[in-house]
């Protein structure tokens, strides 16, 4: 595993000590910590734990609280949830190796729009095109859905989807960047005004990364159902 991974230990290890060279080293060795995936030797300070994971608490609540009247208003943009296990993965096996890509449900919409305006275009103008009488703009606004349908068809069955969020026992990546579960302190679910709707994000509170955001505006995947995921998994995330 590479130094970030370490240093997700090592940052809450009663063990560490920090050197004027190679910053925190393992007392026990007197050198960087070098390990697969679990630390043996790892005794968690539970004292520092909780001072990142008040500090990094507090960052998210100044970066994306909100205010008083929307939470009156029971529609906050900020959401820390309270419970976990609301979706059907109950352990953590179940959930290794997902993979989540865009929504093509989007497109499967607009596929239905587009036959519709075409039938309602079609049969209105039945006559105009029975008699060769049809206008011009019309003809030419016939092609143009029928060139966007071929085009939706084409994104929602035939396009491959590059994958976007991968689940594994180590962690979860997002376009490459992985977050190892044992760096997440925190986690929450922000709305946000979309192009379409409300879109939501689920930012993370991590020990190595700081605030890491997961737009899940295109995304296969609900927000409490990746929040389940990351709980499900994360060591340190306390409803």
């Amino acid at each position: 595993m590479n130094r970030a991974h370490h240093l997700t230990y090592c940052k809450i290890c009663t063990h560490r000590k920090h050197d004027f060279n190679y910053g925190i080293i393992c007392d026990l060795t007197n050198a960087r910590a070098d390990f697969d995936l679990d630390c043996p030797t790892f005794d968690l300070d539970a004292a520092e734990l909780t001072v990142y994971r008040e500090r990094i608490k507090a960052e998210m609540d100044e970066t994306y609280h909100t205010n008083f009247i929307e939470d009156l208003l029971g529609d906050p943009d900020f959401i820390r949830p309270t419970e976990f296990g609301t979706t059907k993965y109950k352990t953590v096996e179940k959930t290794h190796k997902l993979k989540f890509k865009n929504n093509v449900l989007y497109d499967k919409f607009a596929i239905g729009l587009n036959l519709f305006a075409m039938v309602y275009i079609f049969f209105v103008n039945y006559k105009h095109i029975v008699n060769g009488t049809l206008a011009e703009g019309v003809s030419q606004g016939f092609v143009v859905l029928f060139g966007l349908l071929v085009v939706f068809i084409y994104r929602a069955f035939f396009m491959t989807h590059k994958v976007k969020i991968k689940v594994s026992k180590t962690g979860i990546t997002y376009y490459g960047k992985t977050i190892y579960w044992n760096s997440i302190l925190d986690l929450s679910i922000v709305k946000t005004q979309g192009a379409r709707f409300n879109e939501h994000k689920v930012v993370l509170g991590t020990l190595d990364q700081g605030i890491v955001e997961m737009d899940l505006a295109t995304l296969n995947v609900s927000p409490m159902q990746l929040v389940d995921i990351i709980a499900l998994n994360a060591k340190y995330v306390k409803p």
